[in-house]
């Protein structure tokens, strides 16, 4: 019976991960077509779901602040060492991006990961509709890891945590993200899946406040002598 419980799960799995391919494969060829009779993005888009390159690397840039960011602190309290550490949260919706649930479930399971740890969190929906977390924290860190997390040690130096933190600020609703056509080439968001994205949005702001897709934990105030000193 334990034999039947545990294939379960690794075959929904596999198959949430082949839907994410194949819908990633139309995505791209959406994007070709697009070439020849481009659709029109929505209209109005929120800040929080716009996405480019050069939007990324601003975003990612003010994380450093005067040298007493958010960056700043996380490289100096984590020793310039670091991991991103890769959390599914089970399947759900880009909707529940935004209910108080699931963003309180999300917090909670940061904290049991990571422990009295400095980690930097962000919270995401990919487009098989998988629910996850992306963490940056201490490589030191004693983590409790769900089934299924990844974790990648970051290269030594400051470049592979820029680019990390460039990462982080893409959006958290997979479908407003900047269309993957190869190795460093980027294109557009696809318009019908970016104005679902702005649709979901848009209704749950007309119901509250929304809550935040990014928090830390453990990650204490740079000391005056500390300050500005940011990552070569």
């Amino acid at each position: 019976m334990n034999t039947a419980r545990d294939a379960t799960p690794r075959t929904t799995s596999t198959s949430s991960r082949l839907d994410g391919v194949a819908r990633l494969r139309r995505r791209a060829e959406r994007f070709e077509q697009q070439q020849h009779t481009p659709a029109a993005l929505p209209e109005f888009i929120p800040k929080s779901l716009r996405d480019t390159s050069a939007r990324r690397v601003k975003l990612a840039a003010r994380l450093f602040g005067d040298g007493d960011g958010l960056a700043c602190r996380l490289w100096a309290a984590a020793d310039a060492r670091l991991s991103l550490v890769t959390v599914p949260l089970g399947p759900g919706t880009p909707a529940d991006l935004y209910t108080q649930q699931v963003n309180k479930r999300a917090r909670t399971v940061s904290r049991a990961v990571f422990g009295r740890f400095p980690v930097w969190v962000k919270l995401e929906c990919g487009l098989d509709g998988g629910l996850h977390l992306h963490m940056l924290g201490a490589a030191d860190a004693l983590l409790l890891l769900p089934p299924r997390s990844h974790v990648r040690h970051l290269t030594p130096g400051a470049a592979d945590f820029r680019r990390v933190l460039a990462y982080f600020c893409k959006p958290g609703d997979a479908r407003a993200c900047m269309v993957k056509l190869g190795p460093q080439r980027y294109g557009k968001p696809d318009p019908d899946e970016l104005a679902a994205a702005v649709a979901d949005y848009q209704i749950a702001r007309a119901a509250g406040r929304l809550p935040r897709l990014s928090w830390s934990h453990n990650l204490p105030r740079l000391k005056p002598d500390a300050a500005h000193q940011r990552p070569a």
